[in-house]
């Protein structure tokens, strides 16, 4: 009966053993897969932002773009040139699909 109790017990510690190594291997490959998708997602952002970034500089650094601007937003009463700022606004929209909510 010792025997067969100590064989138990000594079952019982390998199975432990094995189950907390299995536990730590397990949560290591895990986090390890959480890091990479964390990694490229903050990829993908900074690309989106980088993108972003571009768009408007296109737009900022377009002299007839900025004029228009200006004229627009210095004579709301001027239809022309607001219906050629949204013409010209959903043209970047459309080319860059933006979403309706940014450029309605």
């Amino acid at each position: 009966m010792l025997v067969f109790a100590l064989l138990a017990a000594g079952l019982v510690a390998v199975g432990y053993v094995h189950f907390h190594d299995y536990e730590q291997h397990y949560r290591t490959e895990v986090e390890r897969q959480l890091s990479a998708v964390a990694e490229l997602k903050a990829g993908e952002l900074a690309a989106w932002r980088a993108e972003r970034l571009a768009d408007a500089t296109v737009l900022f650094r377009s002299a007839v773009f900025a004029a228009l601007v200006r004229r627009a937003l210095g004579n709301p009463k001027d239809l022309e040139s607001r219906e050629q700022l949204h013409g010209w606004l959903r043209q970047v929209r459309d080319a860059y699909q933006y979403s309706t909510r940014m450029f309605p």
